[in-house]
This record gives C-alpha cells, structure tokens and sequence, in this order.
C-alpha cells in the first residue's frame, strides 16, 4: 500500500446512480485514514450546534493515496 496504509487499503466502487445526483458515478474509499478531525462543542445548550472540522485530507499520506486513487479513476 502507499503512505504506510498496507495492502487493500483503498476501494474504487462503481455506484449505478444516486436520486440526488442523477448519474453514475465511481465512490473511492480510503480504509485506514490518518487525517484527524474535530468536534468543538460550543456551548451547554444541547439545541446548538457544535463545531465541527472534520480534517478531511489534512494528512500527506492521505492525500497522496488519494491522488493515486483518482489518476486510477
């Protein structure tokens, strides 16, 4: 595997369609993610809405897997 991920780490999934989007389209699946993200909670009342950052892609390693992933695509 690429960038200390191990073997079959990523997924390449064909989708027949989505009712949102309307068309088929390919899902990439990333199984061990090293990007780290966070949840903030921003106050006590449990009716707001906490803060939430969720890294996606913050970690080189997942970054250069996901490349791979679309030039695979």
């Amino acid at each position: 595997g690429l960038a200390d991920a191990g073997p079959n780490d990523m997924m390449l999934l064909p989708n027949n369609g989505s009712a949102v989007i309307g068309a088929s389209m390919m899902v990439i699946q990333g199984q061990h993610v090293f990007s780290r993200g966070e949840l903030t909670l921003t106050s006590r009342d449990p009716l707001v809405d906490p803060f939430l950052d969720m890294g996606i892609l913050t970690d080189e390693r997942d970054r250069v897997r996901m490349e791979d992933a679309l030039e695979r695509v």
